[in-house]
């Protein structure tokens, strides 16, 4: 073989395997089938040019070299592939875009076929047989000129398009620039290093081949979307359904394949009847033909599991006007219904919170009156022994009861935390003996003495503890086992001090798989669970500063950890006062409230503690009478003001206006309510003290002494 067809050898079996190559990735681009042809006629101009080697007579390197005239067709093959990406080959047509390209091409073609008037007639020299100078000079100039004047044209296109390319189209040709630049070098060096080597053009056509095929496999260059109409489709979040005129199934993308669990090769062919639940969509006679627009329906699952989809559809026709082919894009509704659905339990549970926030204050202010009137007839001095008894352990019962409003205030609204140094034996206990009395469930605690106390709200912990006990009662399905509560100091990493409560049952446990979403909102395994238990307790021991986290056990129990911040003692206390024998001068006290029992109980006890009391029924009525007893020469040194009465102002409205008459004057807030900003916040609203309801004598005594910084006597 004669070593100078090496090159051509080599090209001639490269060019094939590329260019299949690369159709392959994506044969719906035009980019790809111009470069598939490229790499044909490239393949097909190696073949000649080795055999043209190879040729032993002049007769033969004649024929070879006419056979090679079809290279010509490179140019127009190029300038279609550059002219394709900018997208100006649409902007022609067809008759225009082949007479600049292809028709003086294959016009070209054909004269340097019966004329050699282009490629020459071969030469015989050292290296075998090559090409030598065209025998019609006129005929190669026009070719020349035809190559120029198209080159120019397409140049022009180019600059117009890459004014208002981005940076990627500007990259895209830049770099392709770059390979026609390195190609023309290579061939001129090569052909200087190797005097009188046949012609090198065909190394450099392979080198910018492999270089074209890369840039456009490796990096997507040169790819307008519709080259990538494939992709798209595929990489849509939506469904997409292709079906022809018989409603057969044609084309769906990997959205709905995913959605529904089956193969592509399962739907191709078959009845859209298979795909879509005909009971939740109909089309009638009218619409047969026509588009629709966002209607609900169903698809069938590979499992037979009905979805929720939103669908529409748009027909195809033909030139002729004929319905074609339907594209029919679905969009998955499953997260809508089910956000759905948890917004109507939210609105529900929105609902029940205001009754029962409703019920906790009417039910505080029964409570107060309850109290109020317990108090005055165990003070009455009159009764027995056994009946003064009865009525401490009825008021002991209101205060149990008003700890019940309490908790249940605590589902109906956050609240600031009231913090307390507490001990969590005393909360664990509290709260298994409300959960677990009278079931067959054994509880265990175990806790040192010398556990360390923390601050925390007493009552959103017993609501943590609640809501875990009744997690693991359900987990063991109220039968028999046991719920073991471990207490224990706890230094972390960072040297914090906590205390570390495990509590740990014998149910079924938790799969691994949905350990991370227990404490989300709304999730539930439970048929009738509203997934909202731990994620209070969630919210709750964070607002501590603490943690909580669950180790799953599948079949062997589930163990929650929490741990909370070890109580400071230079933390907030609760101080109360004691009975130390001496009385508080007596002061002149307004007192608003529109519950005619309470404020008559309440009036009550304030006169055996000695003070003058005078009683009016809501805001408008205490500035009424401030006015006047001022006018009067009469002053008071305390209001107290129910915050909520549902006739005239209440206390907020009528503090400022108070304090305007008197700003000197006392005022100690009282509610039914246990989340209202006014009382969590009181002195910002204007009030010296507070007073939930219900309240025992101690409270009113604590209330009266911080207002006016007096010791309180029993």
């Amino acid at each position: 073989m004669n070593p100078s067809s090496l090159p051509s050898l080599i090209c001639l079996f490269a060019m094939p395997l590329l260019g299949a190559f690369i159709y392959s990735r994506n044969r719906q681009s035009r980019v790809h089938r111009l470069f598939f042809s490229l790499t044909v006629v490239i393949a097909y101009w190696a073949f000649t040019e080795f055999n043209l080697r190879q040729a032993e007579s002049y007769e033969t390197a004649l024929f070879w070299t006419r056979a090679g005239c079809f290279k010509i067709m490179l140019s127009p093959l190029l300038i279609h592939f550059i002219l394709s990406y900018i997208d100006k080959w649409k902007e022609y047509d067809l008759f225009k875009a082949v007479c600049l390209t292809y028709f003086p091409a294959t016009g070209l073609a054909i004269a340097d076929l019966l004329t050699g008037s282009i490629n020459g007639f071969p030469v015989k020299g050292a290296w075998g047989w090559t090409i030598g100078r065209p025998v019609y000079p006129a005929l190669f100039v026009f070719y020349l000129a035809w190559k120029a004047t198209a080159l120019a044209f397409v140049a022009k296109e180019t600059k117009s398009y890459l004014k208002d390319a981005d940076a990627h189209e500007r990259n895209s040709f830049r770099l392709f620039f770059y390979g026609i630049i390195v190609a023309i070098i290579l061939g001129i060096a090569l052909g200087a290093i190797r005097s009188g080597f046949p012609d090198m053009s065909i190394v450099a056509a392979l080198f910018f081949s492999i270089y074209l095929g890369f840039i456009i496999s490796k990096y997507g260059l040169f790819l307008s979307p519709s080259d990538t109409a494939d992709d798209i489709i595929d990489l849509m979040g939506d469904c997409l359904i292709l079906t022809g005129t018989r409603n057969r199934i044609v084309r769906v993308n990997r959205a709905l394949l995913k959605l529904t669990g089956y193969h592509e090769k399962e739907l191709i062919g078959e009845n859209m009847s298979r795909l879509i639940d005909n009971s939740s969509f109909t089309v009638t006679p009218r619409e047969k033909d026509e588009l629709i627009d966002s209607r609900e329906a169903r698809l069938v699952s590979r499992a037979g599991r009905s979805i929720p989809v939103l669908l529409s559809r748009t027909i195809v026709y033909n030139r002729g006007n004929m319905p074609l082919a339907s594209v029919i894009m679905a969009k998955d509704l499953t997260l809508w219904h089910k956000s759905r659905e948890e917004f109507a339990r939210a609105e529900k549970l929105e609902s029940y919170e205001l009754i029962i926030r409703s019920i906790v204050h009417d039910f505080n202010n029964l409570l107060a009156s309850i109290s109020g009137h317990l108090f005055i007839a165990e003070e009455s001095g009159t009764l027995p022994e056994s009946t003064r008894k009865n009525l401490d352990n009825a008021e002991k019962a209101a205060l149990v009861a008003a700890n019940l409003t309490r908790r249940l205030a605590l589902y109906a609204k956050e609240s600031a935390l009231e913090k307390s140094v507490c001990s969590l034996r005393e909360i664990i206990d509290e709260s298994a003996e409300l959960v677990l009395k009278g079931t067959s469930i054994r509880f265990e605690l175990v806790s040192g003495n010398d556990v360390w106390p923390v601050n925390v709200d007493r009552y959103r912990m017993v609501e943590v503890f609640i809501n875990l006990f009744i997690n693991s009662r359900q987990a063991m399905r109220d039968t028999a086992g046991r719920i073991t509560v471990l207490c224990a100091n706890h230094k972390d990493d960072a040297g914090n001090d906590y205390v570390k409560i495990s509590v740990r049952d014998e149910g079924e446990g938790i799969p691994e798989t949905i350990a991370a979403k227990v404490f989300e909102p709304f999730f539930t395994t439970k048929p009738q669970g509203t997934g909202l238990g731990l994620s209070i307790v969630k919210n709750i021991v964070e607002s501590h500063g603490g943690t909580i986290t669950v180790q799953p056990r599948r079949n062997i129990g589930t163990t929650f950890t929490i741990l909370l911040p070890k109580a400071s003692f230079a933390q907030e206390t609760v101080v109360s006062v004691t009975d130390s024998g001496e009385a508080m001068p007596p002061v002149s006290i307004l007192l608003m409230d529109e519950n005619d029992s309470f404020r008559m109980a309440f009036s009550t006890i304030l006169g055996q503690l000695g003070h003058r009391v005078e009683q009016v029924k809501n805001g408008s009525h205490a500035i009424e009478r401030l006015v006047n007893a001022k006018a009067e020469g009469i002053s008071f040194d305390c209001v107290i003001l129910d915050l909520i009465v549902t006739e005239g102002v209440g206390a907020v409205q009528a503090i400022k206006r108070i304090r305007e008459i008197d700003p000197a004057i006392k005022a100690i807030l009282t509610s039914g309510h246990a989340d209202h900003p006014a009382i969590d916040d009181y002195e910002q609203h204007g009030f010296d003290s507070v007073l939930k309801k219900p309240f025992v004598i101690t409270d009113v005594r604590n209330a009266l002494a911080a207002v006016f910084g007096e010791k309180v006597a029993g």
